[in-house]
């Protein structure tokens, strides 16, 4: 290791990670801390298998790695699955930050926490101070684990960033294959060339389908570079951050923009019954900001290149 600063990355691995790890490399050493190496070329410059449910394990590898900042990414993240594995959603999230946040190295300065705006429930127009409403056991988990964080913030520094939907990649090989994430479902359905499943369109919005904000993983990740930047080494605190455009669409409009993108019918689309603990509507203000950061990336746009790399995927299936 160097002598820039150094930083671990909990969930390394994962959609929101991979993106993580790859820019903050660039500036930083990055220990990416996971229960799998990162299968691709750009992977952190450092790899530690780690169970945040072990605290023993969990708290040797801290001692090992002494980090300036630690980016706590690693969570289960399906908040229908949490409906019935809620057990598995309180230790591997509440438990894991818990032990996490025991074993911090006196080195770290520095903890930002990923939560969910899935804490708000089903809301518009939240703000980084609004109530929370949690539909799931995974968004509790969320809000408990912020809890730990706000303990954690009376002697040190502490950032929570709450993303909303994430989408889009930097390139097709870090596109999020998470079961059940809307985006990837879609692009799969395209790949076969079937209908994109839409779940419910009788909510009280528009057009009847659920209302989302979008936000792309590489703003994401510029987001959490900014809060290293910015915040690192000011004293103890708690910042808490809406990572979100303002500019909702509706899960129709997201079928719409990727059939229409590979030239399909914008009708190409069946319904089918919503499923419990989805929110009809959860929508944002703009996100306060941290200095200069602004998201950049346009959502549409993204959308449209999802839509186009399935469509590449089925060529390729043709060609095998």
């Amino acid at each position: 290791m160097s002598g820039r600063k150094r930083v671990v990355v909990t969930g390394s691995s994962g959609f929101i990670g991979r993106h993580v790890t790859r820019l903050l490399r660039v500036y930083y050493d990055v220990i990416g801390w996971d229960l799998q190496r990162d299968s691709c070329d750009e992977g952190p410059v450092g790899y530690r298998r780690v169970d945040l449910r072990d605290e023993e394990l969990t708290r040797w590898q801290m001692q090992e790695s002494r980090p300036d900042v630690v980016v706590h990414l690693a969570a289960l993240r399906q908040a229908r699955a949490s409906l019935n594995d809620e057990q598995s959603y309180l230790d591997s999230n509440v438990e894991g930050t818990r032990n996490l946040l025991t074993a911090l190295s006196p080195q770290t300065s520095h903890v930002i926490f990923t939560s969910s705006c899935s804490v708000f429930g089903d809301q518009n127009h939240v703000s980084d101070t609004s109530d929370f409403n949690p539909l799931s056991p995974y968004a509790r988990t969320k809000i408990l684990c912020e809890q730990l964080m706000g303990d954690y913030a009376a002697k040190h520094r502490v950032t929570v960033l709450r993303p909303f939907n994430v989408i889009g990649a930097a390139n097709r090989h870090l596109r999020d294959e998470t079961n059940d994430s809307l985006v990837r479902n879609f692009r799969q359905a395209i790949t076969e060339n079937r209908p994109l499943t839409i779940y419910g369109n009788t909510f009280d919005t528009e057009d009847g389908t659920a209302v989302r904000e979008y936000v792309h993983v590489q703003d994401v990740a510029d987001l959490i570079l900014s809060s290293i930047r910015e915040l690192s080494g000011i004293g103890a605190g708690l910042k808490a951050v809406n990572i979100a455009r303002g500019l909702p669409l509706s899960v129709l409009q997201v079928a719409q923009i990727m059939n229409e993108a590979v030239g399909r019918t914008s009708d190409a689309i069946r319904y089918i019954e919503s499923q419990l603990g989805d929110p009809g509507s959860i929508t944002s203000q703009p996100g306060r900001s941290l200095g200069n950061w602004r998201p950049r990336q346009d959502v549409p746009r993204a959308l449209e290149q999802e839509a186009r790399w399935a469509m590449e995927d089925r060529f390729h299936e043709r060609q095998l």
